[in-house]
C-alpha cells in the first residue's frame, strides 16, 4: 500500500502536480493587480454606477436579515456602516478595488 502511494505521489509529481507551488512561489508582483492603472472618467461612471447598484442590493439583503431576525439590529447596522465604508473607499481610489492590500 505504501509503495503505491508513493508511485502515484511520483506520478503526481513528474506531471505537472508540483506546478501548483510555482503560483505560491511566484513573486507578489506578478499575483497583484495593477493599482496605478488610471481609468477614463466614462469608466469610472460605469464602475460607479455599478457598484452602487451592488451596494444598494447588499444593503437591502442585510435589512431583510435583521428585519427576518437572522442577524441583530446592531449587527446589521455595523455590516451597513462597513458597506458604506468600503464604497467610499472604493471612490477614493478611483473604483479599483484594494484586495490584497491587509488593513489589520
Amino acid at each position: 500500500m505504501k509503495m503505491l502511494l508513493n508511485v502515484m505521489t511520483t506520478i503526481f509529481l513528474l506531471l505537472g502536480g508540483g506546478a501548483i507551488n510555482g503560483v505560491a512561489e511566484a513573486h507578489p508582483h506578478e499575483l497583484t493587480m495593477n493599482h496605478h492603472k488610471k481609468l477614463t472618467e466614462e469608466q469610472k461612471q460605469e464602475l460607479a454606477r455599478l457598484h452602487k447598484e451592488a451596494i444598494e442590493k447588499q444593503k437591502k439583503i442585510i435589512i431583510k436579515y435583521v428585519e427576518y431576525g437572522v442577524i441583530t439590529e446592531e449587527k446589521g447596522k455595523r455590516m451597513l456602516e462597513k458597506t458604506d465604508k468600503y464604497y467610499k473607499e472604493l471612490e477614493e481610489h478611483d473604483y479599483i478595488p484594494r484586495w490584497e492590500i491587509k488593513t489589520h
